[in-house]
């Protein structure tokens, strides 16, 4: 194996042993096609304070900036009245935003872009984040579920619609989960501290 080869396995060896989400999943779900032998896994370790601190706060930086620039693309569509890719990138934002907590709080991130179930697992973090997407109305589920869909459907249903109303109804609930992520997200690197 030469040294480029070499470099590239040790990097992935790195971030296997930080527990990257990716790499984990990979070893974890991926099937073997070939062996050499030659190199072994690495297992996952305990972060220090210091480490984990670093890396919630890196993945945070990421994400949250991958979040509001999908939610400028969004208000770039909306300008533009490209409603159904709006959408698309309104949904991107609250996914990424999502992300950020769970990178943060759980140094992991599944593959999934339900942003129900993605909702789901951050709710233990804040009792606001049950406030983010009400359901207490008809008006309030058809919006969340327009949302929820607009990631396959804007590319794949033609049929796909929303209005510009709804659009502003769920840019404001998503402006809300920011400030929320931004807040408890800094507030958790924080208490990573070193003993």
């Amino acid at each position: 194996m030469d040294e480029p080869d070499r470099r590239v396995h040790r990097d992935r060896h790195n971030a296997l042993a930080r527990g990257h989400y990716f790499f984990t999943d990979i070893k974890e779900q991926g099937v073997l096609l070939y062996d050499t032998g030659e190199f072994k896994l690495a297992r996952r370790r305990e972060l220090n304070p210091k480490e984990r601190k670093g890396k919630a706060k890196a993945s945070f930086n990421e994400w949250f900036a991958n979040a509001r620039n999908a939610y400028r693309q969004y208000q770039h569509a909306l300008n533009d009245r490209s409603y159904k890719e709006a959408a698309f990138n309104l949904h991107q934002a609250a996914e990424r935003l999502y992300g950020a907590i769970l990178l943060v709080f759980t140094n992991y991130r599944p593959k999934t872009h339900d942003l129900e179930k993605l909702s789901h697992m951050v709710t233990g973090y804040d009792p606001a984040l049950l406030t983010i997407f009400p359901q207490a109305t008809d008006e309030q589920k058809k919006c969340f579920d327009l949302l929820r869909r607009a990631y396959v459907e804007v590319r794949y249903n033609p049929g796909y619609r929303i209005t510009k109303g709804q659009l502003e109804y769920l840019a404001e609930r998503v402006k809300k989960l920011q400030r929320l992520t931004k807040r408890i997200c800094q507030a958790r690197i924080e208490s990573y501290t070193s003993p």
